[in-house]
């Protein structure tokens, strides 16, 4: 049986005990690194200029890309904005496709944040870039976006705030990959552990988590707090 089918066994069993721990949440709560606010600030900015060229167009402002038939327009779109893995770090940002005329965004941005896959690199659980890009996404209506991580490094106290950002709703979870290492493996269970408890009290997921961690450290010594 594999480390992780053993942690889901395990959390079955651990999703029966009863919570009783107290806890303050706002000790959870991710502080943003510089990274996550320079990536903000440059799909804010993406935003605003999109937004200050916009206004600056009449109405029968159009481009010849928006002359042509809607089916030839979306194969278009399809092939400059189609990418299978998009790193998420702080030197990301839109397509320049998507700024060039204000039709386009309303016709192509869904395609190009829901037909990739979006990767982040985690460093030891460190989630604050990747609360700062769901926050995003919240934020443009575009929350099928895909995210995925790359986990280097075993620390129980950022994935536990990891947890947290996901549980009070600031981070959008991520799915399941079938392809995840062991390290991959408890950060995946730990999500999972914290999206079962999305709408009971902090204190009862904390306890969750830390008898999850009770077997993890166990399983895996390096895992530390």
């Amino acid at each position: 049986m594999s480390f992780e089918r053993d942690l889901e066994g395990v959390l079955g069993s651990l999703m029966r005990i009863k919570m009783e721990a107290k806890t303050n949440p706002t000790e959870n709560a991710l502080v943003p690194t510089e990274e996550a606010h320079r990536l903000l600030r440059k799909l804010d900015d993406n935003d605003k200029n999109e937004a200050a060229e916009i206004s600056t167009q009449s109405p029968t402002t159009s481009s010849k890309l928006m002359s042509l038939p809607a089916e030839l327009r979306n194969a278009i779109y399809e092939y400059a904005l189609t990418e299978d893995e998009i790193t998420v770090d702080s030197n990301l940002k839109q397509p320049a496709l998507l700024h060039t005329c204000r039709q386009i965004p309303t016709e192509a941005l869904g395609l190009w944040y829901t037909s990739g896959h979006f990767v982040a690199q985690v460093h030891d659980c460190d989630a604050t870039l990747l609360v700062a890009f769901s926050q995003h996404l919240v934020s443009i209506g575009q929350t099928d976006a895909k995210l995925f991580m790359v986990a280097y490094g075993k620390d129980w106290k950022n994935l536990e705030q990891w947890c947290y950002a996901i549980w009070s709703g600031q981070c959008l979870g991520l799915p399941k990959d079938e392809d995840a290492d062991d390290e991959e493996a408890v950060i995946m269970a730990a999500h999972d552990c914290t999206t079962r408890h999305i709408g009971m009290p902090w204190d009862v997921c904390q306890q969750a988590l830390e008898n999850l961690k009770f077997v993890v450290t166990r399983l895996d010594s390096e895992w530390h707090s």
